[in-house]
């Protein structure tokens, strides 16, 4: 993250008390990874209420990052990067694959587990269109205001549960794309198959005739719903699939009307969150890819 070494310093400082001293040397350590998190919704950085865990891919001992103000979560120690520690960033050496584990302790977002490797000098990602690692809104989140919502109940046809007619497993971590105005937006479900997308409500339309006030209760979009499903497991920690695995998922197929597509023609009207279920059910029937 931060430049470490140790470097001769024979400057002299004024302190606040009106002393002089001489800096004969100065130690600077550096966390071996930052990671910065993105909230899509909002478009900002997340400072607060993230537990954010690393372990190495080979295994090992598990270590907890430590926020900053500015929404950094660095980690001042790992298993594997004692030395890298005490020296500068070009000495940090060849970085090992390590697994990293977002849980948001304010319920805001669904768990995550994504894949990185330390030491690396700079805040991750640094190539990316988003300034971080991006997380999803869970079917908890308030709605924030001036955003339009869509909820899906995702259930596996495949996976019928047994005692219990005509219901059926969570499509957990499905990803959910919702394509408004032309730009896609995502979602998704946590382990129970619920899922949430939220995004800004689009420039509204003036009223017909180009006069009078704008209502916000007439304004309403043409939307396209599409579910990538594949019935992933965990591979890193437990229940929780990587995010690569997540985002590579193919597009499944859903029951969105009396017959089984990959996509579904939505209006959203603003105000009103846009339920997107099955013909005469709860929740929303798909089979994974």
């Amino acid at each position: 993250m931060t430049e470490q070494a140790l470097t001769a310093r024979p400057d002299e400082v004024l302190l606040d008390d009106g002393r002089r001293v001489d800096v004969v040397e100065e130690v600077v350590r550096s966390a071996p990874l930052g990671l910065r998190f993105w909230d899509p919704a909002t478009d900002r950085p997340v400072v607060e209420g993230l537990l954010v865990q690393a372990q190495p891919e080979a295994g090992g001992p598990i270590s907890t990052a430590r926020p900053s103000s500015s929404g950094v979560h660095g980690f001042g120690a790992l298993p594997t990067t004692r030395d890298a520690e005490h020296g500068s960033v070009v000495d940090f050496g060849a970085p090992v694959p390590y697994r990293v584990l977002v849980i948001d302790t304010r319920h805001r977002f669904v768990t995550m587990s994504l894949t990185t490797q330390a030491p690396v000098a700079g805040v991750q990602p640094v190539s990316s269109a988003v300034p971080g690692h991006p997380l999803f809104s869970s079917a908890l989140r308030p709605v924030p205001a001036g955003q339009i919502a869509v909820r899906l109940d995702l259930r596996d046809e495949s996976r019928p549960l047994v005692g219990s007619p005509d219901t059926y497993a969570p499509a957990a971590h499905a990803l959910v794309v919702l394509t408004l105005e032309g730009a896609p937006r995502y979602a998704v479900a946590d382990a129970t198959g619920r899922a949430l997308v939220l995004a800004p409500a689009p420039v509204f339309a003036s009223p017909s005739g180009g006069s009078g006030p704008i209502d916000p209760q007439d304004q309403a979009w043409p939307a396209v719903v599409e579910v990538r499903y594949e019935a992933l497991t965990a591979t890193g920690f437990p229940g929780v699939p990587d995010f690569s695995d997540i985002a590579g998922q193919a597009v499944s197929g859903a029951k969105y009307e009396s017959v089984t597509s990959t996509s579904h023609a939505v209006d959203i009207e603003y105000g009103e969150a846009l339920v997107v279920r099955s013909p005469g059910r709860s929740d929303l029937l798909v089979t994974p890819a």
